[in-house]
């Protein structure tokens, strides 16, 4: 309070006074509060981490400039999201809303904790002015956002969107701090009546909308209200890692490190050289359990924003088959959760209806908003069901012939030629006379 007062009686200018209408050891306590928030949340981190490996992850950002160009494109101008306009808006909305309003937390704690420690202060003039008009715009285009993915939920989303309960928990939760927020303001500004009211124009509406109850009852609301407002932030932040809307610490630095990866199809890892293994080693390829992917894979099945993109540009889904490139995913991260030496093959998670419905055409690689390949688990599930001999009696027969004769329908060299000329004569083009 002595800042305060040495900064009114020196300027007129408008300034941030921080815990307002709050007691004095509140500071204190909300940082004792924070504490088991805080160690949960990173715990969460930490696992994660731990599980895609912190030296692959060092390894991976040694080239910046890639790395920083895709995260600006996927995350940051986020290009791939607004294809779809409706869907994008709402989502960049949101995520602004909630990056912005982070940030600014951020610069009040310096502005208390650091500058107002030796005598400074930070929002103060027309820093703060701007400071509080930012806040006022990303806040109610949070609101907004978060209002309208509400609607489009419980309208189904088109079809494309889960009523998972954590999302409505999550989209229920950002609502109450958006609008507690919003109420919060316009009680202090009520209460204190500060001539700079007119620039938070959100909480000046407020203000004379609650101006109607008495001064007492409004400072017990927004006591009350004010550690609502903080508790329900600090359980978000540190339910995040544990659920799917990790994807918002995640997919901006998976979308940045896939350039370090092949994303199609038809490249393929070579897990071995033959001439350097010895006759003792066992020969694994192929993907059948979480632990057979590489740290970046892992990082893939985490950073899946369960949007349904994937599944809607599917040709194997339309058809109706079993598959579902979303479904693979979400199955794949639950196992990753519980336990990753679990064999998805000998489970059932992973069926063989499932891996040869997809017909490689790589849709789900392109609509995926940050570049997530279905098609990296598939091929790799594919090659292990080959190489244990798991094939289908038709499907093995086709491949022997490609590998014998050098065509699926195990035709002699002198049989494919007639077949050939047969076509000719029926008005077949070859490929050549095509071009």
């Amino acid at each position: 309070m002595f800042l305060t007062s040495q900064l009114m009686a020196l300027s007129e200018l408008p300034f941030r006074e921080n815990y307002a209408l709050l007691p004095p050891d509140t500071p204190l306590l909300m940082y004792l509060v924070l504490i088991p928030f805080a160690v949960i949340f990173l715990l969460g981190v930490y696992k994660r981490m731990r599980l895609y490996g912190w030296t692959a992850l060092k390894k991976a950002v040694e080239n910046p400039r890639p790395l920083l160009r895709r995260m600006l494109d996927y995350a940051v101008l986020q290009a791939r999201i607004l294809r779809d306009m409706a869907a994008g808006l709402m989502h960049i909305m949101v995520s602004y809303g909630i990056l912005i309003l982070f940030i600014g937390t951020l610069i009040v704690f310096i502005d208390y904790d650091i500058f107002e420690k030796i005598g400074q202060k930070l929002l103060i003039g027309t820093t703060y002015i701007a400071f509080e008009l930012i806040l006022e715009v990303f806040g109610l285009l949070l609101v907004l956002g978060i209002l309208m993915q509400l609607v489009r939920r419980y309208g189904g989303g088109g079809g494309r969107l889960r009523a998972r309960l954590e999302y409505y928990f999550f989209l229920w939760g950002l609502l109450f701090i958006g609008l507690s927020g919003f109420l919060l303001e316009g009680i202090r500004i009520n209460l204190m009546n500060p001539e700079w009211r007119g620039y938070s124009f959100i909480g000046d509406m407020v203000a004379s909308i609650v101006s109607v109850f008495p001064s007492y009852v409004l400072l017990q609301v927004y006591q009350v209200l004010w550690w609502m407002h903080a508790l329900v932030a600090f359980g978000l932040i540190a339910y995040l890692p544990y659920s799917n809307l990790r994807h918002l610490l995640i997919s901006p630095l998976y979308s940045g490190l896939t350039h370090t990866a092949p994303r199609l199809p038809t490249i393929t890892k070579t897990p071995f050289k033959l001439n350097e293994l010895t006759h003792e080693e066992e020969i694994e390829i192929g993907f059948r359990r979480i632990r057979d992917l590489d740290w970046l894979q892992k990082m893939g099945i985490d950073a899946c924003v369960d949007c349904g993109r994937c599944e809607y540009d599917c040709p194997a889904y339309a058809a109706g088959t079993p598959l579902s490139p979303r479904n693979i995913i979400k199955k794949f991260s639950k196992i990753m959760w519980r336990n990753e030496e679990e064999d998805i093959l000998e489970s059932g998670h992973l069926t063989y209806d499932e891996i040869y419905a997809c017909t490689t055409c790589g849709a789900c690689v392109i609509a995926c908003p940050i570049s997530i390949s279905p098609l990296e688990y598939l091929m790799e599930a594919r090659r292990a069901v080959v190489m244990e001999g798991r094939l289908e009696r038709k499907a093995m027969e086709t491949l022997n012939n490609l590998i014998r004769v050098g065509n699926p329908f195990g035709l002699s060299a002198v049989e494919r030629g007639k077949l050939v000329d047969e076509l000719k004569k029926m008005g077949v083009r070859t490929i050549e006379e095509k071009n």
